[in-house]
């Protein structure tokens, strides 16, 4: 099954792509895994191999390359790799001659060693909380400052905990600030409120005993988990007005619907860091028009960040019914205005499973957004922005306006 699939995916690519897989002189002969000449050469990194391979194939037959991390379709190239230690290339090539294609592929695995991840992902900078200097490069005095521990080695005299009390009183207040120095991958849990940064703030939102807890996942891939202790909450002294406003509530019950805005603009295209609105977007759309795209309702639920959608209406291409998934909101995650200090965004939303209605980049081959920033959350207005990945200043992004569904009064 593996090898027709491959095949498929070489065939389409390979002879209906506007442009070949690879340049190669030519294509004859059928080659076994015996015949080929490969090469893997990790890129070497202060004496260490980092998680950057160079690869080679110097024999005629058309190439994937394939790691746990990237995949290429040419002979030479670079592959990168998620995790360190002992690890393999897979390649897979496609003879050029005959027409029985399927039998036409070859696989070999190439073992090389990762010591280092010298490469390390964007969305992992984050999460360790590397600072860089203002020159782009990596700032060594903060812990930490690379993507390295392997299995077997200790981190718990890294990390370090405070509870936030409040002034005046010295009552144990409901944040918590969690630092963990080593280079691992964090993931925090306090009372079921949760965080992924190395340097984090979390939050419970009910006062007693609240258990600390740490998984940490290592450069190897292998993981950890550690009891941290109880923390006592004597006080709430934060409750972020986002939450509230977003699920109508901190407590186990608490949720809130939201349907598309009916009093002016609710979906329009603008100016990424400028616009906050879709009355200021460069093409606007009311209700009317997304009744010919997609309409319904949204439902986000406290109690284990749920989020669902139940698109009841829409065009040609709406997929009635319910979907269901899950939100993750991210209040370190704003944004300013471009050449001002004013804040454009007061956090960032992230979902699984599920999108916005009509969460999606008409301009990007109707591409799903699962990430967007949120510019607007009051008791009866939300407002989100989906932007592509590497968007500028000005660029284009889209902006979803919403307002909560109202309950109907007693005896309506």
């Amino acid at each position: 099954m593996r090898k027709n699939i491959l095949y498929l995916a070489f065939l389409a690519a390979a002879f209906t792509a506007c442009d070949p897989i690879e340049d190669r002189d030519s294509l004859s002969g059928k080659l076994s895994a015996s015949d080929l000449e490969l090469t893997c050469t990790p890129v070497v990194v202060n004496g260490k191999n980092g998680n950057d391979v160079v690869v080679e194939n110097n024999s005629t037959i058309l190439s994937r390359w394939i790691s746990d991390r990237s995949k290429i379709e040419k002979a030479h190239g670079t592959v990168t790799f998620q995790y360190i230690g002992n690890r393999e290339v897979q390649f897979f090539g496609l003879n050029g001659d005959g027409t029985d294609l399927e039998n036409n592929i070859v696989e070999k695995n190439v073992p090389v060693r990762i010591d280092t991840i010298s490469n390390i992902p964007s969305d992992f900078f984050d999460r360790l909380s590397i600072k860089k200097n203002s020159d782009g490069s990596i700032d060594q005095t903060s812990l930490p400052y690379y993507f390295g521990m392997a299995s077997g080695t200790a981190i718990t005299n890294s990390i370090t905990i405070e509870q936030v009390v409040e002034e005046g009183t010295n009552l144990k207040g409901n944040v918590l600030k969690v630092k963990c120095a080593s280079p691992v991958l964090c993931d925090w849990n306090w009372g079921g409120m949760t965080g992924e940064k190395n340097h984090d703030q979390l939050f419970v939102t009910t006062e007693g005993e609240h258990v600390l807890s740490l998984k940490v996942t290592k450069a190897d891939g292998s993981t950890e988990t550690f009891d941290l202790g109880s923390y006592k909450v004597e006080k709430l002294t934060y409750i972020p007005e986002v939450f509230i406003n977003l699920f109508g509530g901190v407590t186990a019950s608490s949720n809130k619907t939201w349907e598309w805005y009916k009093d002016g603009p609710c979906w329009a295209n603008g100016p990424y860091l400028s616009s906050t609105d879709p009355n200021a977007g460069w093409w606007q759309n009311k209700f009317a028009d997304m009744e010919g795209r997609e309409v319904g309702t949204m439902t986000f639920e406290f109690d284990g960040f749920k989020m669902s959608k139940t698109v009841t209406g829409g065009g040609d291409d709406a997929v009635l019914g319910t979907t269901n998934g899950t939100v993750k909101i991210d209040l370190s995650k704003t944004l300013t205005k471009d050449g001002s200090s004013d804040l454009w965004s007061v956090g960032r939303m992230y979902t699984n499973g599920v999108n916005v209605l009509y969460g999606i980049n008409v301009n990007d081959g109707n591409a799903p957004y699962y990430e967007y920033d949120i510019l607007k959350v009051s008791k009866k207005v939300l407002i989100v922005a989906g932007t592509k990945a590497g968007t500028g200043a000005y660029g284009e992004s889209w902006f979803f306006k919403f307002q909560v569904v109202e309950a109907p009064e007693a005896g309506e």
